[in-house]
């Protein structure tokens, strides 16, 4: 693409210092002379642009950095300029339990356990060759953000103001018929400039890539499909505590501002009814947020505290070849068990002694728990409250896009995008409530320490289908004008307008 400013004068006794660029595709000579006087009416042209991230030696609103590094190469000078900050970041945390005799790898709630290393670089070079040839990069957290800029920058009264190459800045001046956007992500292009006494051009060629979107309205309401892995549920919320018709409820939420110490040397909160929905009866938890730290309860039944050898039967799931399994005998609960897929289950690993009590650690970040409900799916996109506008069920990987093999069956709490599954109406205490997909096929299970957590290890997906209320058809931003295409119930619809 060419594109050329003329500059050109009024012929009735203007003065020619007065003249104003005129974009057009063709001027007449006006005989304007190119004096130094006339040098700021003519477009600048910076090699990098002001502001932070960017060296930008030429520019003639500031003073020009100094350089970092100056040198010679034959009769050439040879200038280093460097600009922007790389942060170093490590920490770690270790603590002692003197009451237990143990070591704890995370004492402090808002950090991961062990040590810890990070960086986070936003930092310009450039390198400038007789301040006509230079290089610049930048370099970022985010790799993809990372340029590279190659180029020549001419002088004022030169011919070749300016070529560059490479994935930023390859942009021109906008015109009266046309207006070309910055360049996106992942391009690349060059660009040049050129300029006489009595006009200015400009030259791009620029690789912008794009790709197809689809868009599906049924009706007034956009389709909007989402695919989620079956391990992707979610965690911290639904508790099955190992009892039914319990009393003397007690719950205790880690928090760094908690004002009580367990015997884990960690500092808790006690929960109250705005975190938590409970149901003595039927002996479940669910948390109206999920939960960031380690959840403890501490309850009675029959006059017998959590984990006594009298309490706790059938509490958790039979196992089958190390993997929670529905169809097997359910093994009873009590501190006194040695262990539970391979877990400590025992009262020096599970029970913790908080505000006088022998509590019972339900939930701990990043660890099984055998006390919650791998049920609950969280959706990208707002849950319609309308139950029609919703699908949700599984599909083998080979199956088209839009197609559902098998809807499940599931609630949903639209307040904040929940879908739980469920396989009966045997209430959330039923094992394969519990572990809703472990019948489905799936090639491997998503349930247990040992869980499949790579995608190629299941054959099947879940797949969620969303009516979504839209006042209008639109369309992202960025569309390429002319490249949309509509179909109405598979047939090319041509009666339509597009407002780009």
């Amino acid at each position: 693409m060419l594109l050329s400013k003329f500059i050109s004068a009024e012929e009735n006794n203007v003065n020619p210092s007065d003249a104003e660029l005129s974009e057009t595709i063709s001027a007449e000579n006006s005989g304007l002379n190119n004096s130094s006087s006339e040098k700021n009416r003519y477009p600048s042209v910076t090699v990098s642009e002001s502001g932070p991230g960017s060296v930008d030696k030429n520019s003639e609103s500031e003073e020009a950095p100094e350089a970092l590094f100056s040198s010679r190469l034959g009769d050439s000078d040879v200038d280093f300029y460097m600009k922007g900050t790389w942060d170093i970041f490590m920490a770690g945390s270790a603590g002692y339990n003197l009451n237990e005799g143990e070591f704890i790898s995370t004492p402090i709630e808002s950090m991961d356990p062990g040590f810890q290393f990070s960086q986070i670089p936003d930092l310009t070079i450039s390198l400038w060759l007789m301040d006509r040839y230079f290089f610049e990069a930048t370099v970022k957290e985010d790799s993809e953000e990372n340029t590279f800029l190659l180029g020549y920058q001419g002088k004022d009264d030169e011919f070749v103001q300016s070529v560059l190459i490479g994935n930023t800045r390859i942009d021109i001046d906008d015109y009266s018929f046309l207006s070309v956007s910055e360049i996106p992500d992942n391009s690349l292009g060059a660009s040049a400039a050129f300029m006489t006494g009595n006009s200015y051009h400009e030259l791009i060629l620029r690789y912008d890539p794009s790709q197809i979107s689809v868009k599906e309205f049924r009706g007034s309401n956009e389709i909007i499909r989402e695919i989620i892995t079956p391990y992707s549920y979610e965690r911290g919320i639904m508790f099955i505590l190992p009892d039914e018709d319990i009393t003397n409820v007690s719950v205790y939420i880690e928090s760094e501002y908690g004002t009580l110490t367990g015997s884990d040397g960690r500092l808790y909160r006690k929960g109250d009814a705005e975190d938590y929905i409970l149901s003595e009866s039927d002996g479940t938890l669910r948390m109206n947020e999920a939960a960031e730290g380690r959840i403890l309860v501490y309850y009675t039944k029959n006059g017998y505290s959590v984990g006594d050898p009298s309490l706790g039967t059938d509490a958790l799931c039979g196992v089958t070849s190390g993997y929670p399994d529905p169809g097997a005998s359910a093994v009873d609960f009590e501190f006194g068990m040695a262990d539970y897929l391979g877990q400590d289950m025992s009262a020096s690993s599970k029970q913790v002694t908080i505000d006088g009590k022998g509590a019972l650690l339900v939930y701990n970040k990043n660890e099984y728990s055998p006390f919650e409900s791998y049920s609950i799916y969280k959706s990208s996109s707002s849950l319609p409250d309308e139950s029609w506008k919703i699908r949700f069920g599984l599909s083998d990987k080979s199956s088209d896009a839009e197609d559902i093999d098998k809807e499940l069956k599931y609630k949903t709490y639209t307040d904040n995008g929940y879908l739980q599954l469920y396989v009966n109406t045997s209430g959330e205490r039923d094992m394969y409530n519990r572990y809703p997909l472990t019948e489905e096929g799936l090639l491997s299970s998503p349930y247990g320490p040992g869980k499949a957590v790579k995608e190629g290890s299941y054959r099947k997906e879940l797949r969620l289908e969303i009516q979504s209320s839209s006042g209008a058809y639109s369309l992202d931003p960025d569309v390429i004008p002319g490249s949309v295409s509509i179909t109405r119930n598979g047939f090319t619809e041509t009666r339509y307008d597009v407002d780009y």
